[in-house]
């Protein structure tokens, strides 16, 4: 909230960004291209221009869909995915579907293939083979090619071939992403996220669109547009210039957040995990917020959030809730993240939330252990993650999973193994963040008692046998903040 009053009134498009579904069907001319498109201060001119050329390639998605699934996968060879099944990657496929509000999954089909380098991406054979098993349920409006993305000439050939729209990973989880996304920041972080792909298909309108576009251009501004496609490039150019400057804003409005909380000496805790693992149900299992309401579906959490809660020691922390990973989709789409996961990389302990109860679960730990080597966190940190087994009263008696005695086993819904992993993450705290743990003798009540409850942590405090007006206070203390100590008053104290 310290951002949006300032964000809002600055930058309008992070706010109202369009919703894209690729389409070449005909649509509608009655969009405004106006004559200060050129303007570099015009904001509200740049994003309708923007919509105008997006629309011409895009088509808002009204009401849902009712897709045919083709779970495509390589049958041998190098690019042959031998840690998960077709069949795991289908059921991940539905999910994915069935996360969108009013989309129903109305047929699928496995296919093997050999590449997914071809210009019609299936063959001749293939092709023929699903039109005709899709033009038998007239009920199906949308076809899901579950690959991370097609390339613009594969969709095109695609649309083209089965007359429906098509959709790949990229467009279904930005289209979740969409629906998910409440606050100024993940918007904005949305939009730069589509950027890429409508710079990938800006090339593929047809020459009718692009004369409506000209022609509207030149009715409005009294000029013409003789180069088309430098047109499209300078509209998304403008666009994409103004998203940064406000994400360079956030960047740095979460950097002066990074520093005020450092001064606070709260150690973070990132909760790091595969989409729908338990990310959110965990923290509120650890902090005993009812504010908390986990959700039941694939990336339910687009904002990175931060939750105080307080180790059994008394020592308060911040647990960060992060975007969930997935995986098969492109780098870039998580690329436009990493401003907010830049607070998960400055922890200082990692949480990895694994669903053993998930048929897949070895191949989801994998791809987010994959994925947090990708992302710029220092060393030292991936030595300092704590693995956990979530929803392990999903589990039956007889499993039979091999899980790593250094993963704890919890279960969020009956608080098995909480407390134990409370107690081991005060563990770890205390060794990351370099804590000491001291006995210091104080007057009960004086300026050194009052301070050292406000600027330390006091895990204990008993009558000095010696004298009852002082205090034994032991406490959890960093070496900057003894040194402050020290500096204000003279006072002795012992190692515990």
């Amino acid at each position: 909230m310290f951002l949006l009053g300032k964000f809002i009134s600055t930058f309008r498009p992070s706010i109202r960004y369009p919703i894209f579904v690729y389409s070449r069907k005909p649509l509608s001319t009655s969009y405004v291209l106006k004559d200060s498109f050129v303007d570099e201060e015009g904001n509200e001119d740049i994003l309708n221009n923007f919509r105008a050329l997006s629309d011409e390639i895009f088509q808002p998605i009204t009401g849902g869909r009712q897709a045919f699934i083709v779970q495509p996968h390589i049958k041998w060879g190098p690019k042959k995915k031998r840690d998960t099944t077709p069949e795991l990657q289908m059921e991940e496929s539905v999910s994915l579907i069935k996360t969108l509000s009013d989309w129903t999954v109305e047929g699928k089909e496995i296919v093997p293939l050999y590449s997914f380098d071809d210009a019609s991406f299936f063959g001749s054979g293939k092709l023929d083979e699903l039109k005709l098993k899709i033009s038998l349920n007239r009920k199906i409006s949308a076809l899901f090619i579950s690959v991370n993305m097609l390339k613009p000439l594969q969709h095109k050939v695609l649309e083209d071939f089965f007359g429906l729209p098509v959709y790949d990973r990229y467009l279904i989880v930005m289209q979740i992403f969409r629906e998910h996304a409440f606050t100024a920041e993940a918007k904005l972080q949305i939009s730069l996220a589509e950027l890429p792909y409508l710079y990938s298909r800006m090339n593929h309108v047809h020459s009718a669109s692009l004369q409506r576009i000209g022609d509207a251009a030149s009715r409005i501004s009294g000029t013409t547009i003789h180069t088309p496609p430098d047109t499209r490039k300078l509209i998304l150019h403008k666009y994409e210039k103004k998203l940064k400057v406000s994400l360079e804003k956030l960047e740095k409005n979460r950097s002066t957040f990074r520093r005020k909380r450092k001064t606070q000496n709260f150690p973070v805790v990132a909760v790091v995990g595969y989409t729908n693992a338990g990310k959110t149900s965990l923290i509120r299992s650890l902090t005993g917020s009812n504010k908390l309401v986990p959700r039941d579906f694939l990336f339910a959490t687009l904002d990175v959030t931060f939750h105080m809660a307080q180790l059994p020691c008394n020592l308060k922390l911040f647990y960060v809730d992060t975007i969930g990973f997935i995986s098969d989709v492109p780098t870039h789409l998580i690329e436009p993240f990493r401003v907010t996961l830049a607070d998960a990389m400055n922890a200082d302990l990692v949480i990895h939330v694994q669903d053993v109860s998930h048929p897949d679960w070895l191949f989801q730990r994998d791809r987010v252990i994959e994925t947090l080597e990708s992302l710029d966190i220092e060393k030292k940190l991936l030595h300092h993650v704590i693995p956990v087994a979530n929803k392990i009263d999903l589990l039956p008696s007889n499993h039979g999973l091999t899980i790593p005695d250094s993963t704890n086993q919890i279960s969020c819904i009956t608080g098995h193994g909480i407390n134990s992993l409370a107690h081991r993450i005060q563990k770890e705290i205390i060794q990351t963040t370099g804590r000491a743990h001291l006995v210091i003798r104080a007057k009960t009540g004086g300026e050194e008692w009052q301070w050292l409850h406000s600027e330390a942590t006091v895990t204990k405090a008993q009558a000095d046998p010696k004298n009852d007006n002082y205090s034994l206070l032991s406490v959890l203390i960093t070496e900057k903040v003894l040194d402050a100590f020290k500096r204000i008053f003279i006072h002795n104290y012992v190692r515990k």
